[in-house]
């Protein structure tokens, strides 16, 4: 089968071009768990519409509210490496340091394990205890969704066709909150 990628240079083509492949369209960012079900055969798009050239996907900021906005392209690296993430939500970065082997933490990123909500994934139990919302866009404008209402099922969120997620937000934990993220060995 025959998938065509897609590599907009502005987030307003991206969703542009995902609304025109409809339904079969998806965003594309590190690859890592899209690759996996392309693989196995569990998704066939017939386009792939690559999130790699967009402005402020690769950002970690922190905003005026008391949250930090983290663009999708973020990978769990700089997740374990940025300052406000270790300052102002650490257990995420310690979440991001249990995701797979050094090669997938190099390129998977936040929006594509939150957008698949894979089984075993480590970042949304993190981002579902600090009160995360998701920021998506499609070429019916922007909304936020907690992540209690993202998330639905395992490979199932609330994401629509042509949509794609843009940032997550997540609240500064107050001064001297403690956290602490333990992945389960299921091998016990």
């Amino acid at each position: 089968m025959h998938c065509d990628l897609v590599e907009p240079r502005s987030l307003e083509e991206a969703v542009e071009n995902l609304s025109n492949y409809a339904p079969d369209g998806m965003p594309v960012a590190g690859g890592q768990s899209l690759l996996v079900m392309l693989r196995n055969r569990m998704i066939a798009p017939k386009a792939l519409v690559s999130l790699e050239h967009l402005e402020g996907f690769r950002e970690i900021r922190s905003a005026p509210d008391r949250r930090l906005s983290i663009g999708a392209m973020v990978t769990c690296s700089m997740l374990m490496r940025a300052r406000e993430i270790g300052d102002g939500a650490p257990v995420l970065a310690e979440a991001a340091g249990k995701v797979g082997s050094t090669a997938i933490r190099n390129l998977g990123t936040i929006g594509g394990n939150i957008s698949h909500n894979e089984l075993g994934a480590d970042l949304p139990p993190a981002l579902l205890v600090l009160n995360a919302d998701a920021e998506c866009r499609s070429l019916m404008g922007s909304r936020r969704i907690p992540l209690g209402e993202f998330f639905r099922d395992y490979f199932t969120t609330s994401l629509e066709q042509g949509e794609v997620l843009c940032r997550v937000h997540v609240p500064v934990l107050p001064p001297r909150a403690q956290g602490l993220y333990v992945k389960r060995d299921h091998h016990c």
